[in-house]
């Protein structure tokens, strides 16, 4: 009887571990899990191509600086250590060098407990957010040459948002109509 209770404990905890597995790997995101001595226990397969490794047997085991340049690896053993000595989750944004080529991350590490609280390593979840950068980094260019165009001519500018309702109005905009910024709300 004991031993049923055991095998059923074991074959419970088996599938937990397959489900946790299944999801990690399934997930766009890298996803990784590390003892207090920063040895790779869990390593998803997004993970692993942004590594460039080729299997598990390449990672599971190892540390950082068996996976990243010197100095990558020491930044990120830098940050696991906070999260151990603080106790507490982090979000950060980082840029790495990757197989891939650069990749700007948004990652969130936090410790990592056993079934009585003790802190026994951290997880790791990391997402591209390279093309998002770029993105806002065009947007911010594009903005700055808006509004270098905006200062440079003498024309009267209005946009108006049909669907909200307010309207931009360009300061020269108000100067040829003869008001005040403070005078008018902005809407047509």
């Amino acid at each position: 009887l004991l031993a049923d209770g055991v095998h059923q404990a074991q074959a419970a905890r088996l599938r937990a571990m397959q489900l946790l597995a299944a999801i990690a790997d399934s997930s766009s995101d890298a996803i990784c899990a590390k003892d207090l001595q920063g040895r790779y226990l869990l390593f998803n397969r997004t993970a692993l191509q942004f590594t460039g490794k080729a299997s598990l047997e390449d990672v599971l085991g190892y540390d950082d600086h068996d996976l990243f340049p010197a100095e990558q690896a020491e930044a990120v053993m830098a940050q696991d250590r906070q999260v151990v000595a603080e106790n507490r989750t982090v979000s950060l944004e980082h840029s790495m060098v990757t197989a891939i080529g650069e990749v700007v991350f948004m990652t969130v590490k936090g410790p990592m407990r056993d079934s009585e609280g003790q802190v026994i390593g951290v997880y790791c979840i990391s997402r591209d957010i390279t093309q998002k950068q770029q993105a806002e980094a065009y947007l911010r260019r594009s903005e700055q040459r808006y509004q270098l165009v905006l200062g440079a001519t003498r024309d009267g500018i209005w946009d108006w948002d049909l669907c909200t309702g307010p309207a931009y109005l360009s300061p020269h905009y108000y100067q040829l109509a003869g008001y005040r910024p403070e005078d008018v709300t902005p809407d047509l």
